[in-house]
């Protein structure tokens, strides 16, 4: 549908390209590079509604917390209010609203980290591109999973049971998971997601956009779009002292 609109703004891009080397005399290096790759989006992985449904993540049994899941598995989840906005053509109003009468509204409606049942909940997702917490007691306010020896066999039973996630086509996701400790150095690490993970090299979105987006583990991206970010991205360098294949 957009390959022709496509490939003409690659077109134009390239034309830009084109002005910078014409400024460039045969005695310049010129350099250009990405701060990311891009690739096919396919959908959600909504990283919450999956850590409850496998019992790392438990609700509050309270009666506006039971009332709000209630209505979150019909579907009264932010993926599909914005769906229904954009349908009327109101769809601008989710990113015009300031942010926090935004997420007031939702989580007056919606299922949201205030339902959690943080007395019994050993981890949970925050942050952008697959990130799952321990509930580790001493660093999280409510933290209940004891560190050390309890905390790494958590991380591990929820590494396991990430590699045999099913993708809607029904074939097992293929996860790149990795710790925290193994990616991370310096005085901070301890603050860090424990778990970092992607769904079939990012062609699966973990972002955090809210805390609860859909009632489905997989679901449509949340503004439906179809690419995101790649670990690869492009360097390309030209000038007198760069010789070709080296």
């Amino acid at each position: 549908k957009y390959g022709p609109l496509l490939k003409n703004f690659y077109r134009k891009v390239d034309s830009y390209v084109g002005q910078v080397l014409e400024f460039a005399d045969k005695d310049t290096t010129v350099m250009m590079m990405s701060d990311h790759g891009m690739g096919p989006l396919y959908g959600a992985f909504n990283v919450n509604v999956w850590l409850k449904k496998k019992g790392y993540l438990v609700l509050k049994k309270n009666a506006q917390s039971r009332v709000r899941s209630t209505l979150f598995n019909l579907g009264m989840n932010p993926r599909n209010i914005y769906k229904g906005l954009t349908k009327v053509g109101l769809g601008w109003l989710a990113w015009k609203l300031p942010k926090n009468l935004r997420n007031k509204a939702l989580k007056s409606t919606t299922l949201s980290f205030q339902d959690v049942d943080w007395s019994k909940t050993t981890a949970y997702s925050i942050g952008h591109f697959g990130n799952i917490v321990i509930n580790l007691k001493g660093r999280q306010p409510q933290g209940i999973v004891e560190p050390g020896e309890e905390c790494e066999t958590l991380k591990k039973k929820i590494a396991a049971d990430l590699e045999t996630v099913e993708l809607p086509t029904g074939k097992t996701a293929k996860m790149s998971i990795t710790y925290n400790e193994d990616i991370y150095s310096g005085p901070y690490v301890a603050n860090g997601p424990d778990i970092t993970f992607n769904v079939n090299n990012y062609t699966y979105d973990t972002s955090y956009h809210f805390e609860f987006g859909s009632n489905k583990i997989f679901s449509e991206h949340l503004v439906s779009q179809s690419a995101t970010h790649r670990r690869e991205g492009i360097f390309l360098i030209s000038g007198p002292q760069i010789k070709k294949g080296e």
